[in-house]
């Protein structure tokens, strides 16, 4: 039915589900998560700032962090 050109083509194609998981991944959540972890950081430094302390808390790094 399809041409034999064509078959590993669109096998590779089917096998990835259209690359919509890699377009998913780092077309949409990418920017998003750059966003809000931006927005983190200003809100932990206005913490920080209220409290009376540094701009930079000690725990800045102990968020959970989503692995690129």
């Amino acid at each position: 039915m399809v041409p034999r050109r064509l078959q590993p083509w669109l096998y590779r194609h089917a096998l990835e589900r259209g690359y919509f998981d890699s377009l998913l991944a780092d077309g949409i959540l990418a920017p998003v998560v750059r966003l809000l972890r931006g927005v983190d950081r200003v809100e932990r430094r206005w913490i920080a700032l209220l409290e009376g302390g540094d701009d930079k808390p000690a725990d800045e790094g102990s968020g959970s962090r989503v692995a690129r």
